[in-house]
């Protein structure tokens, strides 16, 4: 069982991709595996399948905006500040607070239309750590950073 949980962190967020949450969800159960399996198993360990067809259902309410954060894109729960990793045309359903403020159903995401563009600029840095990008954050600015801090051998 350690061993399984050092291959996934291994594997998520620390590779040579920007991930998302199906990445996360493939690495925990298995190769066809999607995010949405992973919410169905949650709410099934915390003795909560009523909330399923509400969790995977529509999204609907207040959108999140996604962010990368260390070589995986997430969303934050305004509610409870808890973080999810999410997929772009995904939903947000958070597993922490389970989207009681949103009636248990999941909001739908805010993706930068240079999603591309910033994964380009955030696979240039070497360490997976570094790679960072928030909403408030232009294109440019990445550049702008990649281009001070790889000339300098930090990354």
């Amino acid at each position: 069982m350690a061993q399984r949980k050092i291959q996934a962190k291994a594997r998520y967020g620390y590779g040579d991709t920007i991930d998302y949450a199906d990445d996360l969800a493939r690495d925990r159960l298995g190769r066809n595996a999607t995010y949405r399996d992973m919410i169905v198993r949650q709410l099934i360990a915390l003795n909560k399948p009523e909330l399923i067809p509400l969790a995977t259902g529509k999204p609907v309410g207040k959108p999140v905006k996604a962010m990368a954060n260390h070589s995986r894109w997430v969303a934050v729960c305004e509610y409870c500040d808890g973080a999810q990793a999410v997929n772009i045309n995904g939903s947000f359903f958070c597993t922490t607070c389970l989207n009681l403020k949103n009636g248990n159903k999941p909001r739908p995401i805010i993706f930068p239309k240079e999603a591309e563009k910033i994964e380009m600029e955030l696979l240039k840095r070497k360490k997976p750590k570094n790679r960072n990008w928030f909403p408030y954050e232009s294109l440019a600015k990445i550049k702008k950073e990649n281009s001070k801090h790889i000339t300098k051998g930090r990354q």
